[in-house]
């Protein structure tokens, strides 16, 4: 959900990487061009350096060059959409269900069975990344959604891991007497984070079952469950347990208010780890599943794909494309990503020998732990159609803010699931 990477065809920037200075090869040799986000940080992009180092020392023939940009996933899109662009992309789920949809992409199957993917992936990853029958893409990093929690502050007063939606009102009144804000949140540099909560309250609120009706048009958008649940999510938001003023803060700043002890909670994903370990607060931080929000219907824990790797149909040499991924998603080479706070979804990674902070380590065995169970959910950003996703998380403030009721977000969000019907870009699953 938070890193995008983008690998670029030489044919499609021919141009501007003659203009950089675009290293000669022997004759016959393939080259694949990686535009790496320029705000990524000097040790992952040195990770990737060693990646690309260690597949060319290999494999001779093919040649892989890193150029770092500041909007590679903006910049593949447009030059997609124009007939050129990468080799491969990195994109979110809903991106490449649209691309697969208009021919953009290289179907996988073939390349799946050539390099046994499907041994590596549970079906839920496989299903996230195939239209209309084939297979599409591989993984980007496994998201889980979490509460983060003060446990220092929860061990002083006395405070229970929430088991319910009223005791988890309760305990947001607690905290509230005691001024200390319940969930931390902002949202303002990123207005697309309103995805977290709703796809927490979404899985919370409606529970596995009816989630994946609603997903698959047997359920209305105008239902009572989904009403209940909104219901549920916006009173949260204006009684300030989730800050109420989150547009007015950015995700930095909501963290630290978490990090300082002004907060007791902070609702986000699996890749927050690395930067809460980073702010090091002088508490013990620890993280619990939401609990459901509905009697009768178990919690789940809500798991997405922050992304997925596809091979552009234009590309000239898929095969090589492949090969790199293949390589890219070796789990000796995937484990290392663990390091940066990056889950991955795949079966065979052994992270008890690897180095990297026990907080992340432990996230993975929590989310690895819930994939096993099958009490799991569906992030908005890997099973939500294009328009209803982007509906949802652009609108749902209005609602806080009194701007339309619950009932007219409800219609405009079942008009915009029948738009996605029409599209087919309903992810069956």
């Amino acid at each position: 959900m938070k890193r995008k990477t983008t690998l670029f065809c030489t044919t499609a920037l021919a141009a501007a990487l003659a203009a950089g200075g675009m290293t000669a090869y022997a004759e016959g040799t393939s080259e694949l061009t990686i535009f790496w986000g320029s705000e990524e940080s000097t040790e992952y992009t040195d990770y990737m350096n060693q990646v690309i180092s260690e597949f060319e020392a290999a494999n001779p023939d093919i040649k892989i060059n890193l150029f770092l940009v500041s909007d590679p996933e903006g910049q593949a899109k447009q030059q997609m959409a124009a007939g050129g662009g990468p080799d491969l992309i990195n994109i979110d789920s809903t991106s490449m269900h649209i691309f697969a949809s208009s021919d953009y992409l290289v179907p996988l199957d073939s390349y799946a069975q050539q390099y046994n993917w499907s041994s590596r992936f549970d079906q839920w990853v496989v299903d996230s990344l195939s239209y209309d029958g084939q297979w599409y893409g591989l993984p980007g990093m496994m998201d889980g959604m979490v509460v983060y929690y003060n446990d220092d502050l929860f061990q002083e007063n006395g405070w229970k891991i929430p088991e319910s939606y009223d005791e988890l009102v309760s305990l947001c009144q607690q905290m509230t007497e005691k001024n200390i804000l319940p969930f931390a949140y902002g949202t303002s540099d990123y207005k697309q984070a309103n995805q977290w909560w709703i796809s927490q309250a979404f899985c919370a609120g409606m529970g596995q079952e009816d989630l994946h009706k609603l997903l698959q048009g047997e359920l209305e958008w105008t239902s009572d469950e989904v009403r209940n649940t909104v219901d549920q999510l916006v009173n949260l938001w204006k009684n300030n347990y989730i800050y109420k003023d989150s547009a007015a803060i950015t995700m930095d700043e909501a963290r630290s208010l978490f990090t300082t002890g002004k907060a007791g909670m902070y609702m986000s994903g699996t890749w927050e780890a690395a930067p809460l370990d980073e702010a090091n607060p002088d508490f013990t931080w620890k993280v619990y599943q939401m609990p459901s929000w509905r009697d009768g219907v178990d919690s789940v824990l809500p798991v997405a794909l922050g992304g997925s790797f596809s091979i552009n149909a234009k590309c000239e040499n898929p095969d090589a494309a492949a090969k790199f991924l293949d390589y890219m998603y070796q789990p000796e080479v995937a484990a290392r990503m663990l390091a940066f706070g990056t889950l991955y979804p795949e079966k065979d990674i052994d992270i008890s020998a690897i180095d990297a902070p026990e907080n992340v380590k432990m996230l993975q065995n929590f989310v690895d732990d819930s994939l096993e169970t099958g009490k799991v959910g569906y992030c908005a950003w890997s099973y939500w159609p294009a328009n209803t996703d982007t509906y949802a998380w652009n609108t749902i403030e209005s609602i806080c803010l009194d701007q339309i009721s619950v009932d007219e977000y409800l219609t405009s969000l079942q008009e915009n699931f029948q738009l996605d019907q029409e599209k087919g870009n309903v992810l069956t699953f």
